[in-house]
């Protein structure tokens, strides 16, 4: 199941191109629809980014300053390198239309971005940020010991270095639960419970739930 913030990353790309596509009909009814477009997916992905380094600065505790340095360098850098394509779109030879080479150039850059950047996975890790945030200020408020990690789980979790939330995770995946089990009690999309399984193994090496009890057993040996 896709949530509305995994909507709205998927519809950037989408009108992105509707807009660069409509800027090829020569009208100012139809510059405006096409700036309209454009402008509309730039802040929203603008203001999807920014609530998503909101949560996770408030989540994993990162530098507020730092943090929001980088993404609005970000930012700032996108916007200077459309204004550069759009200067370097006057210097053409005459036999290529400005207009047409500076819709080929976004339509790739916004086919590659949405491809090869922003990923069916990197979608449901960023639109999963504000679900762990909510998550976790129910359990605060609801005190629920059935999701406190056993302690054994918790420091095998911590030798990995895993986060807080991957360690959530950890403790059902050990206990034999399935993702819906994981999704439905931690109250996370399944789509965020795969993409904390897949980081954790990634951390460990591993690609099975057999490795990952192996390995538990391994360190409750080595502790006990």
């Amino acid at each position: 199941m896709i949530d509305g913030t995994a909507r709205g990353y998927y519809s950037v790309p989408l009108a992105f191109s509707i807009g660069l596509a409509v800027l090829l009909f020569i009208s100012q009814h139809v510059f405006f629809a096409a700036d309209a477009f454009i402008m509309t997916a730039y802040l929203t992905f603008e203001i999807l980014i920014l609530n998503d380094f909101c949560n996770a600065i408030k989540m994993n505790d990162l530098p507020p300053l730092r943090t929001f340095g980088i993404a609005r360098f970000a930012i700032t850098a996108g916007m200077l390198l459309g204004w550069l394509i759009g200067i370097a779109t006057t210097n053409l030879p005459e036999f290529l239309p400005p207009l047409a080479v500076a819709v080929g150039v976004g339509m790739t850059i916004t086919v590659a971005a949405s491809t090869l950047v922003f990923t069916e996975k990197e979608v449901f890790s960023l639109s999963g940020i504000a679900e762990e945030r909510s998550f976790e200020e129910k359990v605060v408020r609801n005190n629920n010991p059935n999701h406190t990690p056993d302690e054994s789980i918790r420091q095998f979790g911590k030798a990995w270095q895993l986060s807080k939330r991957e360690v959530d995770v950890l403790d059902p995946l050990l206990k034999g639960r399935t993702t819906l089990y994981i999704s439905q009690n931690l109250f996370i999309a399944i789509g965020t419970v795969k993409t904390h399984t897949y980081n954790i193994y990634k951390k460990m090496g591993i690609h099975t739930k057999m490795e990952l009890l192996d390995l538990f057993d391994a360190f409750q040996e080595e502790n006990h």
